[in-house]
């Protein structure tokens, strides 16, 4: 992931400024491997279900319409793919 999407989702998640890591991390946005709930878990020693629920919320503030209007937009397209599933 390029460091542009990644300063946007850690000046946009409002909340624990893992949530930008933990949706980096699921989607392989970082590294370009993708992490199970689990395996991320073990990582910031969370549950699976918690990290699973950190990322609902960030995603939960990242459609807000005042951020998606200066979302770049190749995020914006990555969180509409996702929104999809």
């Amino acid at each position: 992931m390029n460091n542009k999407l990644q300063q946007f989702l850690q000046e946009n998640t409002k909340f624990d400024p893992r949530a930008a890591q933990i949706v980096c991390m699921r989607h392989g946005w970082c590294d370009y491997e993708k992490h199970t709930f689990a395996a991320i878990g073990k990582v910031f020693g969370i549950s699976g279900t918690r990290v699973s629920q950190i990322q609902q919320k960030a995603f939960r503030v990242l459609r807000h319409p005042a951020r998606r209007a200066t979302m770049p937009p190749e995020l914006a397209r990555k969180i509409y793919e996702w929104e999809k599933k």
